[in-house]
């Protein structure tokens, strides 16, 4: 999404509460899109949620355990924080970049 947060590709007033919107999108994980939906009442599942699942899914296939949920949900938020930051500081970098000379920051 990055850097286009604040884009959805449907428009609100196509969510309806009796619909469910799922989002691949995991960074950010609250869409504008779910965000939009949650206000319409419409059920949402999230792109962290799909990672987290997938991932259990993974870990249970190949060590035949089934892991908690929360825990991999809390691993993968941790995980995404360092993301988020890196990715706001590669935008800094470039807004660095087009200013001046027109040469890239060191």
């Amino acid at each position: 999404m990055h850097p286009n947060v604040d884009e959805t590709p449907i428009h609100h007033s196509y969510l309806t509460p009796d619909m469910v919107v799922f989002d691949t999108v995991y960074n950010p994980e609250q869409t504008l899109l779910i965000r939009e939906a949650r206000e319409r009442n419409a059920g949402t599942i999230t792109g962290v949620e799909l990672f987290v699942r997938q991932a259990a899914k993974q870990f249970e296939l190949f060590t035949k355990v089934e892991p908690s949920l929360d825990m991999i949900r809390e691993l993968v938020r941790k995980a995404l924080s360092p993301l988020t930051k890196s990715l706001e500081d590669e935008a800094r970098k470039s807004g660095l970049a087009d200013e001046g000379s027109g040469e890239p920051s060191p």
